[in-house]
């Protein structure tokens, strides 16, 4: 979970990361989810839904996050 990040309601942002596997046999799935609290009840919003990754070398990835309101978010990452 990130650390708390000042947005404003409405406003478009740009989260980008970076994922990889050790192996493609061995594929990993993972979530990003967003909240107003840094616990894993707050991540309430879904930023990327379930994905599969089995990508031996880093891929950038660059999703769109907007909030409904104006306040401190932070961002879960699930694997």
């Amino acid at each position: 979970i990130t650390p708390g990040l000042k947005m404003t309601g409405g406003k478009t942002y740009y989260l980008r990361y970076r994922v990889k596997c050790v192996q493609s046999t061995f594929p990993e799935r993972y979530e990003v989810k967003m909240g107003a609290a840094p616990t894993v009840e707050a991540m309430q919003t879904v930023v990327l839904s379930e994905t599969e990754v089995d990508n031996t070398e880093y891929k950038e990835i660059m999703q769109e996050v907007k909030p409904t309101s104006t306040g401190t978010y932070y961002i879960g990452f699930h694997a």
